[in-house]
């Protein structure tokens, strides 16, 4: 590309994935500018850039029979997307059958691919139960103990559905006025995890929230006497983190960061950062350096108190099965309080 200057080559950069352009543009014109513009940078190389692929009927019918990608359903990014519903579907592990091997779990709990998050609640249960099943010294092609069948019976039982089926746009139809980032984070003595929302004001006075990243993270093997304080604090470290990541990956001007946790023995360390444990001193540190990191990219963040009732990031340290994600809206769409002012 540096031999072949084009105005749209830092944008096909930005979103090259293997051999994928991805491209988000806001409307019609602006795909068929990204069509035209990155079609002609591809013939500066000698390249046929083709398969061309659109939500948006009206852009397809102005891109050339050759130029057009012959399916509606194609895979991106580990995922297959529809692009006449706009959706992408998330391909859920299956468990083994009979009595399954360490190495049977370790492959169930790996096989959900879902680097966003969206399912992470589902795959806790699994993660604990690796857990006890290394407490127990068992080799990888052995089977699992007999007591904690019943525990694998039980995940097994969950797990019916192959697939799961989100929405792949994140920000409002009708357009948005103003952004949000809010994250939240949450801890039990086995897991700790954080979710994040974007939460939109939208041109017609209305308010939406998205869920756009979770992680849930096992109790460290090696620190068995984690307080809950101290897991909560793990857990709004990688809540800080995400804070982090998502402002630099995400091209959304957000008017505000707010992270919440419903631990106030956490809140104090994180906010007064008076504690002579060295070990609360580490952490308070990284998620110092997280916030200063957003300053400097010219974001406000703030940590801030939830009560447990509304803190979503609840359902992933604890866990649930994907039937009990289905009838929870707040897991998907956050706290009732979004949408208030």
């Amino acid at each position: 590309m540096e031999l072949n200057p084009h105005p749209i080559n830092d944008k096909i950069k930005e979103n090259l994935y293997v051999d994928n352009v991805l491209f988000t543009p806001m409307s019609q014109e602006e795909a068929l500018k990204n069509y035209a513009h990155s079609k002609e940078a591809f013939q500066k190389m000698h390249m046929n850039l083709r398969e061309f692929l659109c939500n948006s009927e009206q852009v397809m019918d102005q891109i050339p029979v050759d130029d057009k990608s012959k399916s509606t359903k194609v895979k991106v990014l580990g995922h297959s997307w529809d692009s006449i519903a706009d959706t992408y579907t998330i391909k859920i592990a299956k468990p083994p059958e009979g009595r399954p091997t360490k190495r049977n779990i370790a492959s169930f709990q790996a096989s959900t691919y879902d680097p966003t998050g969206v399912l992470s609640p589902i795959v806790v249960p699994i993660k604990s139960l690796m857990a006890k099943i290394n407490d127990t010294k068992t080799k990888w092609k052995d089977p699992i103990p007999d007591h904690l069948m019943p525990e694998f019976e039980q995940i097994r039982a969950t797990f019916t559905e192959p697939t799961y089926t989100v929405p792949r746009q994140i920000t409002p139809l009708q357009g948005y006025t103003k952004a949000s980032l809010i994250i939240f984070s949450d801890a039990s003595l086995e897991h700790y995890a954080m979710c994040a929302y974007i939460r939109f004001e939208c041109s017609d006075n209305t308010v939406e929230s998205r869920l756009i990243f979770s992680k849930s993270r096992i109790r460290p093997k090696n620190l068995k006497n984690l307080t809950i304080p101290r897991m909560e604090l793990l857990g709004a470290v990688i809540a800080a983190n995400a804070a982090s990541t998502l402002t630099s990956e995400l091209q959304i001007p957000f008017s505000s960061i707010t992270l919440f946790c419903d631990n106030t023995a956490a809140l104090h360390w994180i906010i007064h950062k008076k504690s002579e444990d060295k070990w609360v001193q580490a952490r308070v540190k990284s998620i110092t350096e997280n916030l200063d990191s957003l300053s400097q990219k010219g974001y406000k963040a703030s940590f801030r108190y939830v009560p447990t009732a509304q803190n979503p990031a609840d359902i992933a340290s604890r866990g649930a099965t994907l039937a009990q994600l289905k009838t929870e809206p707040m897991w998907f769409n956050g706290a009732v309080f979004f949408t208030g002012d």
